[in-house]
């Protein structure tokens, strides 16, 4: 499942980059890193909440409602 958010996060970031590129549009480092940052700690969120939620569904049900969510 880790997996599946690192993939979904990078399909994200490359098709917003395809569109600014396709735009000219030019993004300063410092609003990249303000990006960055914000993307792991999403990233991070929803990893911990992962981990707090399996302590109360057994791993079919989060395996489920981790499907639906996505």
């Amino acid at each position: 499942m880790l997996l599946l958010l690192s993939i979904s996060l990078s399909l994200d970031a490359l098709a917003v980059s395809v569109a600014y590129g396709l735009k000219s549009t030019h993004i300063t480092l410092a609003a990249k890193l303000v990006i960055c940052i914000i993307s792991i700690f999403y990233f991070s969120i929803s990893v911990w909440l992962g981990d707090q939620i399996s302590l109360f569904f057994s791993a079919d049900t989060a395996r489920i409602i981790g499907i639906v969510l996505m």
